[in-house]
């Protein structure tokens, strides 16, 4: 004789129900909760991409925003200095080339500027 323990873990165990409409109860819940949780991250994406605007769009969160913006400066910097190389190496003038490795120091010291904050900011966390 089988104890109703028994019975209650039988029961349990089997798959196979009498009841259609409750297993069909069952899926439509699921499939309920299941589109629920994607409403609910979709107003969570549309909520974030307005929050962001258009500048976030491009740089991202406002916890990286700062770090791309470096990057950012620090590039032109490299770049206005080889800028300046490339004109001082032309120019004939002594004093023309004077006035282009002051630019050259001023461009890799406004590039080493933003490296620090990148650097700063990273050891920070």
């Amino acid at each position: 004789m089988a104890s109703d323990r028994d019975n209650a873990k039988k029961a349990i165990k089997d798959s196979d129900s009498d009841e259609p409409e409750f297993l069909a109860a069952l899926s439509d819940g699921k499939a309920l909760q299941h589109s629920i949780a994607i409403e609910n991250n979709r107003h969570k994406e549309a909520m974030r991409a307005r929050d962001l605007g258009m500048m976030g769009r491009i740089f991202g969160s406002e916890a990286y925003a700062p770090i791309w913006i470096a990057g950012i400066v620090a590039l032109a910097g490299v770049l206005m200095a080889i800028f300046c190389i490339f004109q001082g190496s032309r120019s004939m003038e002594p004093n023309s080339a004077e006035f282009w490795s002051k630019q050259v120091e001023r461009s890799f010291a406004f590039s080493a500027s933003a490296l620090t904050f990148i650097f700063g900011r990273s050891s920070r966390k």
